[in-house]
Order: structure tokens, then sequence, then C-alpha cells
């Protein structure tokens, strides 16, 4: 029997294995049951057995005494937009976010659009192990529809953006939306900033065209595409839009970690604030953050910890290191409320040392520095400069390799990794130990 997988972010399984109709409608009263009734919004994913589930759901909620409104198709960050604008007590999902296609689940939102804490997330999953539901005899209350969500979202994000629209105007844009519910809003949204969307997978028909989680291995067309409409991006949703991949103009995959990079930057850049980010995130953000003198707040992994950090320090953006990045404004306008953080693949090849010197420059205004004959292993040695880390900062590979010397380092020194921190530049020339080198060092390595 497959697993089923039980966490803060909610419930996932194997459609009609280790989650069946029965297992979704109990978990759904454990959750009415915690919240002692109440209105609750209740969406999901464009899977083919989402209507399924979100039938049990329904059962499971109204069972339980809530009042139940159903927004269909929707975004899980649009959940969590009408949660707050209205009102509502609580929310959940039907979606297996970047799970394969055989896969679905719920997510759980509390009042504030946010995933539960781990005790109230414990508590939902001790109800239903224990068969403490609320069962209620009358009183019931015929779901309500709301068709309308998706469009109030859009709006409200349009309202916060804090930037002059003008240069996007015409600017093409490749969208995949992997025929999930980003589809539905996102095209017409990118249109409202002015952008020319090119849309890759468009459909709402939960037909995954490739493996849903969006990284590097499986955006292969969207990479393609970009460089033959000759787009300024691409962009990369997972089923429930609450996640999103960036490839550059030149048809190249950045990374779910620089996204989280460039956008503290642009953000700091225009309002000075502290920031968020969990402990597995790059230090980049750290260096960043320095760079504007503002703190970042680490938290433990999990979107739920980022975003009640920010509410609670103020913070005027924070996410992780999987594409759940958001701003104060945005999460004000509806939040985004990320999967169980991962990262993305460490380099595999030369060419992303190369790369990394292209995305510093963006990320820190400096060109990187590459240097090396043609063929060279770019994860071996050398010196180069990454402007986030500050002049003449080193990067190693992800492979410890033991080295002859080099700028800051005596010969012999080991990185990668295996070492507890991330470079922060500040070597110390002439023989004596450079600073640490941190375990993501592989993925922001500058050739030698």
């Amino acid at each position: 029997m497959a697993t089923l997988m039980v966490g803060v972010s909610g419930v996932r399984g194997i459609v009609g294995q280790s989650l069946t109709p029965l297992v979704a409608l109990e978990f759904a009263q454990a959750y009415g049951t915690l919240l002692n009734g109440g209105r609750v919004v209740l969406a999901r994913d464009t899977r083919p057995s989402g209507a399924m589930f979100e039938a049990a759901a329904t059962a499971g909620l109204l069972a339980a005494g809530c009042r139940v409104t159903q927004l269909g198709v929707a975004m899980t960050p649009t959940i969590g937009h009408a949660i707050q604008t209205g009102g509502y007590d609580a929310g959940m999902s039907i979606t297996a976010s970047h799970n394969p296609q055989a896969w679905n689940g719920l997510k759980f939102l509390d009042s504030r659009g946010l995933a539960p804490d781990p005790q109230r997330a414990a508590e939902i999953a001790a109800i239903r192990r224990e068969g403490r539901y609320r069962l209620v005899e009358q009183g019931f209350v015929e779901p309500v529809q709301d068709s309308n969500a998706g469009e109030r979202h859009v709006k409200a994000v349009l309202a916060a953006c804090e930037v002059d629209l003008k240069p996007l105007r015409g600017m093409k844009v490749v969208l995949d939306c992997i025929n999930g519910a980003g589809c539905r809003h996102t095209p017409g949204f990118l249109r409202a900033l002015g952008c020319e969307p090119i849309v890759l997978n468009g459909e709402p028909s939960g037909q995954f065209a490739h493996t849903p989680e969006p990284v590097r291995e499986n955006l292969g067309d969207l990479c393609r595409a970009v460089r033959e409409h000759r787009a300024a991006v691409g962009f990369a949703q997972d089923p429930d839009a609450d996640r999103l991949a960036i490839v550059d103009e030149r048809g190249e995959y950045i990374g779910e970690e620089y996204t989280l990079a460039l956008a503290v930057r642009f953000v700091l850049g225009h309002r000075p604030g502290p920031v968020a980010a969990n402990l597995s995130t790059s230090r980049m953000i750290d260096d960043i953050a320095a760079a504007h003198g503002v703190r970042v707040f680490r938290t433990p992994v999990g979107e739920a910890h980022v975003a009640r950090r920010m509410i609670a320090e103020g913070c005027v953006i924070g996410g992780e290191g999987n594409g759940g990045d958001r701003s104060a404004g945005v999460l004000r306008a509806g939040q985004s409320v990320g999967d169980e953080p991962g990262l993305a693949a460490p380099s595999r090849d030369g060419e992303e040392g190369q790369r990394a010197g292209w995305v510093h420059s963006r990320v820190c205004g400096r060109e990187g520095e590459v240097r090396g004959p043609p063929g060279a292993d770019r994860r071996r040695g050398g010196s180069g400069h990454a402007g986030v880390c500050g002049p003449d900062a080193e990067h190693r590979g992800r492979r410890a390799h033991r080295l002859s010397g080099g700028v800051g380092a005596p010969a012999g020194v080991e990185y990668g990794a295996n070492c507890p921190d991330y470079c922060r530049g500040t070597q110390r020339v002439g023989g004596s130990p450079a600073d640490q080198r941190g375990a993501i060092c592989g993925r922001l390595v500058v050739v030698g």
C-alpha cells in the first residue's frame, strides 16, 4: 500500500491507493472539527480527480457544521486572498502541488491564508486518527459558489505593484502553466501588466505535459520557446500555481535560489527593510541584506514559518529557495502558500560556472569574472569576482577539491559540500585561511 504523506502542508497520496474519497472526507471533517464549524473556502487544481475529492471534502466540512464556499478551479494563493478579504475562518485546496499526475491531496489554510502551524497540523491528524469528529445533525447550509475569486486576486496584485509598468509594454513572456490552475488567470494578469504572453500548456485539463515540478530537467520546452520567440523571460508554474521558476532571455534556467536573491535585491533597492528566509536558503540573501544594512530573520524549513516571521518582524520580503517568494505587498494581496522546500539541483557541468557569473552580475550589479582555458573543469579551483560576495570572492565546487593555493587560500585547503557556511567574501590574502565555503557553492562556482 502506498504511503499517505501527512505534514504541515497537508495531506498527499496516490489516488485510489493511499488517498481515497473516504480519507479526504475524514481529514476535511477533522479540520472542520478543529474549527468548530465556521466559514471555509474550498478550491482545487485541475487534476481530473479533483472534483471527486472536492465533493468528499465538502461533505466532511458540512458534517462538522462548516459553511462552505466553493471557488472551483483556483490557484492556492487565490484561496489565501479569498480568506483574507472575505473574512473566512479557514480554507482548503485540493491539490498535490508539484507531485505527479497520479497524486492528489489536501492543503489546509488558516484564517490568514497560511498553512497551519505544526501544532494545529498535528491536531488535525490526531482528530482523524482518534475519530473525534464533530458531527452536527441540523443547521446545514448549502455550499455557495464563487467564480470571481481569481479576478479579484489579479486586481489586488496589480494594485500592489510598486514599479512603473511602461517598460513592460509589448514584452514577450513565455508562460508554462502545465495545464494547471494558473492557466485560468495568469495569462490575463500578464496582459494587464502590458506584456505579450506566449502560453504553453494553457488548458485547464490537468493533463500535465511534463513532470510538474518546475525545475531545470522538466523545463526544456520552456527554455526552447524563450529562444525561439526571442522572449524577454520565461515563467513556469506548478499545478496549483504557488511556485514559480524563471528562465532568462537566453533560454537558460536560472534556478530558484537565484529567483529569491533577485527578488530580494529588487525589493530592498526600492524599500529597504528586514527579510525572512528559512535555514536551507542560500546565504546570498544575507550578503544582499548586509549591503542594504538590513537584517535577515532565519526560520525553520516550511513556508508557514517564513510567512509568520514576516508578519511578526514587519519584513518587506521573504521566501524560500524553491520559488516561493513573497513581498509585504503580495502578502497582503494573497499569500503564496509554498510546498515543503527543496533546493534545486546543483551544477552538473562547466557551464554552470559561467552562468553563476552572469546571474551574480544581476544580483549585485557587478559583472562576474570568468577565467580559464576552454573546456576547463569549472568546478575546480581558480578565483573570480562574483558580485554578491564582494571583490575577489572565490567559489569552489560542490565536490570538495584539494587545491594548490589560490587567492586567499593556502595549498591543500579543501572546499565543497561539507563546509558549514556560505562564502561571505572576506578572503584573507597572503596565505592566511580563507573564509568558509557553503554547501551550495556548486551552484555558484566561478571558473578557474
